[in-house]
């Protein structure tokens, strides 16, 4: 038994979405693993073929970041890219902290309207 065995083809797909989402080296890790796992057991009755297509989801995204000049490391979100803002969600910032109506009134209380 493997370690990937649990997993089914909308799982797999559903990590490979969220691998191409957002820069988590883990979870990029997990799905190569799962992959790499899959095809090793091929021939032990363990058909790659139901995980085809998310395999095609995410060689399109690795190919198409490698031909946009991206390491193999960055097109499989192993390594981080330079530059990249694509934080993980806990560390976004949502600015402004006020309501947008909060600030409306207060720029039009300064004569600041259009």
């Amino acid at each position: 038994m493997g370690k990937w065995d649990d997993i089914t083809a909308d799982g797999l797909m559903g990590a490979v979405y969220a691998a191409k989402g957002k820069y988590d080296p883990e979870l990029s890790r997990n799905v190569i693993e799962a992959f790499h796992e899959r095809m090793e057991r091929e021939g032990d009755g363990f058909y790659l073929s139901k995980d085809v297509e998310a395999l095609c989801v995410l060689m399109k995204h690795v190919f198409a970041q490698i031909l946009e000049g991206r390491t193999a490391d960055q097109a499989f979100g192993l390594k981080p890219i330079k530059g990249n803002t694509n934080a993980p969600a806990q560390w976004i910032v949502i600015w402004p902290p006020l309501p947008l109506s909060s600030l409306a009134s207060a720029g039009a209380a300064r004569g600041l309207q259009r």
